[in-house]
């Protein structure tokens, strides 16, 4: 039996089965499978554990309960599915097995893609702006009905318009709803009833079905037929709760067939009784019109005077309107004799002779008042030269002298104030009232 050389590596199980399951994990990561479901097993854990299958091979598959999402499609045994997944290897047992992120059913999964891809791609060029749609009309007379000729939808709208407004007329526009003729029918009829200009608007509608069943109403070619019809359009395709591309695209959507035919017509007993009640609010008002017009007139009747009348006013009023004036006159003569008068007594108070024998004798008065201040002002000034005179001879070494004292001088004429500033023999002079005497310090 052949044995491993030395410089080969050997791996235990757990070794190789943990590197299938990173080799495998990082080389098919987040891929699509399509087969179809067998052996499926849903424990109480919530996890799925099940099988791929195609003629030839299988794949084990689990879904954990983790990566479930609620409201999405529950797998069943024997059905074609489309999952996403991550390849791994579970090292208890070296199985390669599916681990599931996502699962659908394969058919309805691409059909949702593709929905989804044009969804983006018109929505990118402003078809489903608000600015790209058309108003639908208030009052419609005629509509116009883009569906199957045969079948429940139709007579739902045939029965609806008959019983909201009978006098609307219905052109119905018939067309395949489902397969693959339905889509160049529903785009050449909405080409038709814009060609015609017969229709104010039209309904473009069909009962519910699967997204399979409505692929005629989620195609590119039909959209843009949809978005360029210059005729307003309601789509009611499906139940209220599908939504097609049309949809989106028309210029409203109703949830139903029924709704459509609803919203494009007015209810006839709604507008009876609008209609009434306008006649019975303009009947008031032109009935309150000539109440007032009435009244007006009698007003401007009771106001009208005979020509013998209105001269005996019109005197009176002339009479009084003369006595007004008169009162008014002679109230403004005596307010300008009045005010002439204050003006007169205003110039003799004022009056330049009066002025000047003012200002003579204010100025008399100042100079009588200058020359009394200035005497005041010379006799105390003469009385403090008096004080101050007193002063300074009370102080002036003079009157010292005159009393006996005297003044030792240095002969540098400096003044002697103390007997430690004397020296032996040094030479004095005394300075006394009547002169000077030269001294000699002997102690």
């Amino acid at each position: 039996m052949p044995t491993p050389h030395a410089s080969e590596a050997v791996l235990t199980v757990s070794e190789l089965t943990g590197q299938l399951r990173q080799l495998l994990e990082l080389s098919f990561r987040n891929i699509w499978i399509e087969g179809e479901i067998s052996s499926l097993a849903k424990p109480a854990s919530g996890h799925l554990y099940f099988s791929l299958k195609e003629d030839k091979s299988i794949i084990r598959c689990a879904f954990f309960r983790n990566r479930q999402q609620r409201g999405q499609w529950t797998p069943t045994e024997g059905a074609q599915v489309l999952v996403r997944g991550q390849v791994s290897v579970y090292e208890a047992r070296g199985d390669m097995q599916l681990i599931v992120s996502y699962i659908e059913p394969s058919g309805e999964g691409a059909l949702r893609r593709a929905f989804e891809l044009l969804k983006k791609k018109l929505h990118a060029e402003g078809l489903f702006d608000p600015e790209a749609k058309s108003d639908i009309p208030e009052y419609v007379s005629v509509i116009g009905v883009i569906t199957s000729p045969t079948g429940a939808v139709i007579k739902d709208v045939y029965n609806t318009v008959r019983r909201r407004m009978p006098s609307s007329r219905i052109i119905l526009y018939p067309v395949r709803v489902q397969g693959q003729e339905s889509v160049a029918e529903i785009s050449r009829m909405i080409e038709v009833a814009n060609d015609r200009n017969e229709c104010d608007v039209l309904i473009l509608c069909r009962g519910g079905g699967s997204l399979e069943d409505l692929q005629s109403f989620n195609d590119e070619q039909v959209a843009r037929a949809v978005h360029v019809s210059a005729i307003p359009i309601i789509s009611a395709v499906g139940h209220e709760t599908d939504t097609t591309i049309c949809d989106l695209v028309a210029d409203l959507r109703a949830a139903t067939p029924t709704a459509a035919a609803e919203i494009s017509t007015m209810d006839q007993q709604a507008l009876r009784y609008e209609f009434l009640s306008t006649r019975d609010r303009l009947l008031n008002l032109i009935e309150r019109k000539i109440n007032d017009l009435r009244q007006h007139t009698d007003f401007l009747c009771s106001r009208l005077l005979r020509p013998e009348s209105r001269i005996a006013f019109n005197r009176e009023k002339n009479t009084w309107l003369q006595r007004q004036m008169i009162n008014h006159v002679r109230y403004r003569l005596r307010t300008a004799i009045s005010q002439l008068e204050n003006r007169r007594q205003h110039l003799r108070v004022y009056a330049p002779a009066n002025k000047l024998a003012d200002l003579r004798s204010r100025k008399q008065e100042l100079q009588t008042t200058l020359v009394q201040t200035a005497a005041v002002q010379l006799s105390d000034q003469r009385n403090k030269l008096s004080v101050i005179n007193a002063s300074l001879t009370a102080l002036s070494p003079h009157n010292t002298l005159a009393r006996g004292f005297s003044i030792l001088q240095k002969a540098d004429q400096r003044i002697v104030t103390h007997p430690e500033n004397l020296a032996n023999g040094e030479s004095l002079r005394a300075i006394m009232a009547g002169g000077t005497v030269s001294l000699t310090v002997e102690k």
